[in-house]
């Protein structure tokens, strides 16, 4: 570790955590927000462990804490992160001094990044021969993407995860509506799709436009943007978990080097969204819809159409009105006279779990947990916790030949009431008897066979990623801040003073001097 980087970092750590809420250096000796005591250790290790749960489990500790708990003789103070609260509780944790020794799951690799430059993470690749499980998840090919994707400064500092049952997203809609409309078939074209949302606006009042999960972060604009991305054929997800971020060789440019957001194809987007919002074609709420409301309008009739990943049908299907039916679209829509792009991901995700760098001290501590990660990678460990325990949570068929969820569970009540989710793997689970993982993977062998492009790494030395990510963060926000508000029609895409104002944004926050940077590695060939 460069010592002016740590004494920057300590600097830094001392100033926020001065400003930090009171108590929060002390959560190992007081139990955290949903945790438990430190001092019921009886003698075992003692363990900070955090999560960010897509379903939150209702109480802490619960079964599937225990179970671990017993399985690898130690104890876990278990802090429940909401997803609302996006990355900013754990930047106060650390910030604060306040290292979880474990972070169960974690989808913010800028967030690893700036963790790992600073001190906080272990670099838990020089421990991978102790992971002998993990490590099989992949393919020596496959390993190596990980290796391109993944690596800080040229070390591996969280575990991606292994990505088992493609589920791609798609445009979902109640085909029952569409059909009661005189629309015959999903639209091909987002021509189409302008017609065929007039008719069901017209067929329907009740319905509200398309539907948008929104939230924090600039949730809503990202989901909307994401819906269009192929037709378009521009990669509008700038987060990175995907492999993707905004750059790549444009073939529709001749193979040059281009940000997406800044390119005319964005603009067209944003024109046609416009439009769409102005007509009440787009839900009016998108940009801050919570999960909630968005399920409610699901479920009486205001949504009808909406971008999502396709294992959701089944769930949809389930809660639908009588005489309902939700479907997929089996292509993407196309706005230009070339087919939609399919904007293809590394077959792993750029998330999993991080280790505070103390526990390169911690003998006892580091070993129990790296026992309990390799295990997890088995497909008795995937089957925990995807599934929880046999006849507590789950069955297996009499023949031995499939397992399914006891009657009235699912997933998200197994998460809720049990603590039960999936983790690192779902090998363990794929003999599981459930739509969800048959619809997915049905639509992953039709998206197969669409037009695909697949992302690029780059080896960033220090100095250029530290250019990248400092500038990034201006230009992304720029980007949402854009879009939100010339799709809303506060601003006007079609303008060619806004427009170039808006270029202009995004090269005085940086963007010029992070395009160099790709195109000093990628040139202008085709990608």
């Amino acid at each position: 570790m460069n010592v002016h980087r740590q004494l920057r970092s300590s600097a830094l750590t001392l100033l926020i955590a001065a400003a930090a809420l009171t108590g929060c250096d002390q959560a190992r000796q007081l139990a955290p927000e949903n945790g438990v005591p430190a001092g019921r250790n009886d003698g075992e290790p003692v363990l900070l462990v955090a999560n960010q749960n897509k379903y939150a489990p209702d109480t802490v500790p619960n079964l599937f804490i225990d179970e671990v708990e017993k399985r690898f003789g130690m104890k876990w103070n278990y802090v429940s992160v909401p997803l609302s609260a996006g990355i900013e509780k754990f930047k106060i944790m650390f910030a604060s001094g306040n290292v979880p020794d474990m972070v169960q799951t974690i989808n913010n690799f800028p967030a690893i990044r700036r963790w790992a430059e600073a001190g906080y993470l272990l670099p838990i690749g020089d421990y991978i021969g102790e992971l002998p499980n993990y490590r099989k998840l992949f393919s020596d090919e496959e390993w190596q993407e990980v290796l391109d994707f993944a690596s800080i400064d040229g070390k591996l500092y969280f575990l991606p995860s292994k990505i088992d049952v493609q589920d791609p997203m798609a445009w979902l809609y109640r085909k029952d509506a569409f059909e009661q409309a005189g629309i015959d078939g999903f639209p091909q074209t987002t021509e189409q799709l302008y017609e065929a949302l007039k008719k069901l606006k017209a067929f329907y009042p009740m319905f509200e436009g398309i539907g948008v999960r929104g939230g924090p972060n600039d949730t809503g604009i990202k989901a909307l943007l994401l819906g269009f991305q192929h037709a378009f054929r521009l990669p509008t997800d700038l987060g990175g978990a995907d492999g993707w971020n905004g750059f790549w060789n444009d073939p529709d440019e001749g193979g040059r080097v281009v940000f997406g957001p800044a390119s005319e194809k964005q603009r067209d987007m944003l024109v046609y969204l416009a439009k769409l919002y102005r007509e009440g074609l787009i839900d009016r709420g998108f940009a801050a819809l919570s999960e909630e409301q968005w399920a409610a309008k699901r479920r009486d009739g205001r949504d009808l159409i909406d971008f999502q990943w396709v294992s959701q049908l089944p769930g949809l299907n389930r809660v639908v009105a009588a005489g309902g039916s939700w479907d997929y679209s089996r292509w993407h829509l196309q706005a230009y006279d070339k087919p939609g792009l399919e904007f293809r991901p590394v077959p792993f995700g750029l998330y999993g779990p991080v280790f505070g760098s103390q526990l390169a001290g911690e003998d006892d501590k580091r070993e129990r947990l790296l026992s309990y990660i390799d295990w997890a990678a088995t497909d008795e460990g995937s089957l925990f916790h995807m599934m929880g325990l046999e006849n507590v949570t789950y069955v297996k068929d009499e023949d031995g030949s499939g397992i399914r969820y006891k009657e009235g569970y699912d997933r998200q009540k197994v998460a809720k009431q049990y603590g039960f989710d999936w983790f690192l793997t779902k090998a363990g689970g794929l003999t599981l008897q459930d739509d969800t993982i048959a619809v997915s993977r049905e639509a992953y062998g039709v998206y197969s066979g669409l037009p695909a492009v697949r992302p690029r790494a780059i080896p960033f030395t220090e100095e250029e990623w530290n250019t990248v990510t400092t500038a990034m963060d201006r230009v992304n926000e720029a980007v949402y801040r854009f879009a939100t508000r010339a799709v809303m029609g506060l601003a006007n895409a079609g303008d060619d003073e806004e427009w170039n104002r808006y270029l202009q944004s995004l090269d005085q926050a940086g963007l010029q001097d992070v395009l160099a940077i790709y195109r000093q590695y990628w040139g202008e060939q085709g990608s």
